[in-house]
């Protein structure tokens, strides 16, 4: 065997495609008894929703493992009349992205500035795409666009580059919190910039039928190409080269004494940042949200501009208003709906490192705040 991936999430699949249409003999090994890390579907207990439905939405991060190897077999939609994401706002009406800036920058307070932000953006988004998604073994292939990105990348990663017209954060905070991380930083801005920039253009994709869709795809496409998967199976010391989808603590338990002292060392000091509580519903009917315009995919809170509040305090508490992201699938995707009208509705809320909260009731009153009777529609929940 030439390269042995461990770890069979879309990044792992990714690695493992790309050596496989090399020509080289490729073993993927999964200790869990499915494939798909964190993109595999979950039963949300206490429901009886079927478990076929129950696939969850694909993140940003996945666009750049789609639009590296481009398995066959996956189908997306982008959801929504026009919306790509919104951001319900308290006593007013939402921040809504549309997939036309022009509409997007008509109804913000500062419009003006966000179309600075993102109109060069939006006119060369290939090249955006390019600098954020490339394999960065090579110049990216539009250096005017890279700059442009790069300097907004900076400025929006700064407490004093950020963007502080209310509605203007209110609209990039979603985007921005998909890298989880404190804010403001080059890393939320980074992924800000590029999702922002993708839902002026394309929209956010959500793939028919879950983002187990896109693993199906990956693992028929491994499987053309001759890979070998294993599930299932204990990883223990392996030989040749092996690519490690898992987090980098996990390099002790499989190697142990036999790491390098220096390297053992630094796996040892190595900390985990910021995480999430994720909290799934199923719902009976549609949410009655106060402004009608919501019939939309991603929803964010907490506009705040001040990020360390949305990472919780130093006792590893979360905030009272956390930020969150949520996401309902069968507005593009009605096959997510059951015989029964039930649909899911997913979410995710940042805490500190190690949290054990369960925010299921602050989420519950997130919703209850833009949408008033939410809490009626829920026939199961699952954290």
């Amino acid at each position: 065997m030439d390269v042995t991936v461990v770890g069979s999430g879309p990044n792992g699949l990714a690695a493992a495609i790309i050596c496989a249409r090399a020509g080289l003999k490729v073993r993927v090994v999964e200790g869990q008894p499915t494939f798909g890390g964190g993109a595999a579907p979950r039963p949300i207990r206490t429901s009886r929703y079927p478990p076929r439905h129950a696939r969850r939405c694909t993140d940003g991060d996945r666009l750049a493992v789609l639009r590296r190897v481009r398995p066959g077999g996956a189908r997306g939609g982008v959801g929504g009349p026009g919306i790509s994401y919104a951001n319900p706002l308290p006593n007013r009406p939402a921040a809504i992205a549309y997939h036309s800036l022009d509409r997007t920058c008509a109804e913000l307070d500062d419009g003006r500035s966000y179309r600075r932000l993102f109109g060069p953006l939006v006119e060369h988004s290939d090249g955006v795409l390019g600098f954020f998604l490339g394999d960065k073994r090579s110049l990216p292939p539009d250096l005017p666009t890279t700059v442009r990105a790069g300097l907004r990348v900076l400025a929006q990663g700064s407490r004093h580059g950020a963007c502080c017209a209310a509605t203007m954060l209110a609209l990039c905070s979603p985007a921005l919190a998909h890298a989880i991380s404190t804010m403001p930083s080059p890393v939320n801005s980074g992924a800000g910039i590029m999702l922002g920039t993708v839902a002026h253009t394309a929209g956010w994709p959500v793939p028919v039928g879950g983002s187990q869709a896109i693993v199906d795809a990956m693992l028929a496409d491994l499987r053309a190409h001759g890979g070998e998967l294993v599930v299932g199976e204990p990883v223990t010391s392996l030989p040749g080269v092996v690519i490690y989808d898992t987090a980098p603590t996990a390099l002790l338990d499989i190697y142990g004494s036999s790491l390098p002292d220096g390297y053992a060392q630094s796996l040892r000091r190595y900390r985990f940042g910021p995480g999430v509580c994720k909290v799934d519903f199923v719902l009976s009917g549609e949410i009655p949200w106060r402004d009608p315009r919501l019939a939309t995919l991603c929803h964010g809170w907490d506009p705040s501009p001040d990020g360390v509040l949305r990472e919780g305090d130093r006792r590893g508490r979360a905030p009272a208003w956390p930020m969150t992201l949520a996401a309902l699938a069968h507005v593009c995707d009605p096959s997510r709906i059951d015989s029964a009208g039930r649909r899911p509705l997913w979410t995710y809320a940042h805490v500190p490192a190690h949290s054990t909260e369960d925010l299921t009731e602050t989420i519950i009153g997130l919703f209850e705040k833009a949408a008033p009777g939410f809490r009626d529609l829920v026939l199961a929940r699952g954290a």
